[in-house]
């Protein structure tokens, strides 16, 4: 239409439309209807333009673009600018302490079809140089669809050992994910509906601690190996972030050394009639072992078994969660836990098997809700509190077995205060037996605060949680 208006000029384009409106109002013409009505006003039925309808791809070379240096964001002239954004960045965990950057980018509105994020980190404690970052490219398709390669990787320390001389070494993590994302074709524009598939190839190196004990000196010498894994994963995810009965489902497959881990995991959103909410989400999982079950295979597997309860730090096995003191045993960081797995909030760290961790199969239903303020008793205050209530039962293979002396269905249910969305603190008030006698045999004292869990989760800052149309 741009093009034909500059080629009729304004007048006899404003004609042309004044004659279309006027034949054609209330009825559904098609594009030969309005080619005619071109062609009785100005005597030309412009082919060569109305052919460009039925052309793929672009209709002209697109324009040479500009670099521009910015902070922050910019969504201006972005048809005359390729934005480069520099901006400060933060960063903090217990290992590295405060860590100092900047981070650089060029995200904005429409979205460039080669795309990166970097951010590196300045660490104050262990003076060394971490950081994330993500580049990719995305190429769409003539159905709508579209096909992105990227790579994401990161850098920080993931424990710390103080040694006899007061020597402070520190444990790195360092991974980098080539992936590759086919992402379907909206079912109609605008549509909220998002769906990919996705395959992952993580490439993991860890620095380690191992304590070898010299015969001659019987002293014990202390070194820090560095130890390389990797796992595949291959994602099926469907989304629908649409304002009522938002609903999401993922279907993972991962495979690594001597191990084979399915899992699906649903959400859906039940809006109550006038505010607030019920969540439900759906986990089942499966894990197999690829050769012979052996003691070895299931100590070298650990941390691939499911989880009734939501995984530690040291579980997170693809450091895709944040985690600020990732391998506490004890303290403040020892609660955090990841909603992953079976989602429980009752944590049984200290037993050498936790309570429902597994590597046969594992399934567990949660339920989150928001307080209605016809029955909430703090409604009364001038400023709402983010309260919710979770319930949660699962169940396990060894559960099932004859020797396990456990009940068959585990429960756990309490208080949920949600703070901006992402962090999530749990207060359990009820739970299975099991879980009562873990309490009373391992916590004699501050029981209450020592129960506690919480949660961070920045994935839910992510845009299409307001924007369900967001292309990332």
């Amino acid at each position: 239409m741009e093009q034909l208006g500059e080629t009729l000029g304004t007048v006899v384009f404003d004609s042309v439309m004044r004659r279309y409106y006027s034949q054609y109002r209330f009825k559904h013409p098609y594009p030969e209807d309005f080619q005619k009505i071109v062609a009785e006003v100005t005597g030309d039925s412009a082919n060569s333009l109305f052919q460009l309808l039925h052309q793929k791809g672009p209709l002209e070379p697109a324009p040479k673009k500009n670099l521009k240096v910015m902070s922050f964001l910019s969504l201006k002239d972005t048809d005359r600018y390729n934005y480069l954004f520099l901006a400060p960045a933060y960063g903090y965990n217990q290992y590295d302490r405060h860590m100092v950057g900047a981070i650089l980018h060029n995200y904005t509105l429409p979205i460039p079809k080669l795309k990166f994020v970097l951010v590196p980190l300045y660490s104050t404690a262990s003076k060394e140089l971490n950081g994330i970052g993500r580049i990719g490219y995305t190429h769409y398709l003539n159905n709508g669809s579209s096909v992105e390669t990227y790579i994401n990787g990161a850098r920080f320390n993931r424990d710390q050992y103080t040694d006899s001389t007061g020597k402070k070494n520190f444990m790195s993590f360092q991974k980098l994910a080539p992936s590759i994302r086919y992402t379907l074709a909206p079912a109609f524009p605008g549509s909220s509906l998002h769906r990919y598939i996705e395959f992952k190839h993580f490439r993991i190196t860890e620095t380690d601690i191992l304590f070898t004990r010299d015969p001659s000196t019987n002293q014990f010498n202390i070194t820090y190996p560095k130890n390389t894994r990797y796992l595949n994963q291959l994602t099926l995810h469907v989304e629908n972030n649409r304002t009522l009965y938002p609903y999401a489902g993922s279907l993972v497959a991962e495979q690594g050394k001597e191990f084979l881990r399915m899992a699906f995991t649903g959400n859906y959103f039940l809006n109550y009639e006038k505010q607030g909410g019920l969540n439900f989400r759906l986990f089942a999982g499966k894990f197999i072992y690829t050769g012979d079950k052996t003691v070895l295979t299931q100590f070298n597997t650990e941390r691939y078994h499911l989880n009734m309860t939501g995984p530690n730090g040291n579980e997170d096995y693809t450091y895709n969660n944040y985690f600020f003191e990732r391998n506490a045993f004890d303290g403040l960081g020892a609660q955090q836990i990841m909603m992953r797995d079976g989602g429980f909030k009752v944590r049984t760290n200290l037993l050498s098997n936790k309570v429902g961790k597994t590597d046969n199969w594992l399934a567990a239903i949660n339920l989150t809700s928001t307080i209605p303020r016809s029955v909430n008793p703090l409604s009364v205050l001038p400023v709402e509190l983010p309260i919710r209530i979770f319930a949660d039962i699962g169940t396990y293979a060894e559960a099932w077995e004859e020797s396990s002396g456990n009940d068959r269905l585990l429960y756990n249910a309490g208080v949920q205060l949600t703070i901006a969305r992402a962090i999530n603190i749990y207060i359990p008030i009820l739970y299975s037996k099991v879980y009562r006698d873990y309490i009373k045999s391992t916590i004699p004292e501050k029981r209450f605060l020592r129960t506690i869990s919480f949660s961070i989760n920045f994935n839910e800052w992510h845009p299409r949680k307001w924007l369900p149309q967001f292309p990332l």
